[in-house]
């Protein structure tokens, strides 16, 4: 990956913290099935379990950390967010 500059310096700490993210997630999944989770269905009739719905939160949160203002489009849930140049 080349150098970053300019306004697209805040999008360089991006992939650093995906795979930091990956390399946790297995870990929180792990603690979610020793927890006990369940299995829904969703409108779409695809299944839906508590693992997903964790891991989608936690990572909405840490996006939200990171890039304070930039929304994130999750596969169970997403945020808005509030930049003026709606960057997600």
């Amino acid at each position: 990956m080349g150098a970053v500059s300019g306004a697209d310096q805040s999008w360089a700490a991006g992939p650093e913290l995906a795979l930091d993210f990956a390399d946790r997630a297995g870990r929180m999944v792990r603690e979610v099935v020793a927890a006990g989770f369940e299995v829904s269905v969703k409108a779409d009739m695809s299944p839906v379990t508590t693992a997903d719905r964790v891991l989608n939160d936690r990572f909405i949160d840490e996006v939200r950390e990171q890039f304070p203002g930039d929304g994130v489009l999750g596969e169970e849930t997403s945020f808005p967010g509030d930049r003026e140049d709606g960057r997600c």
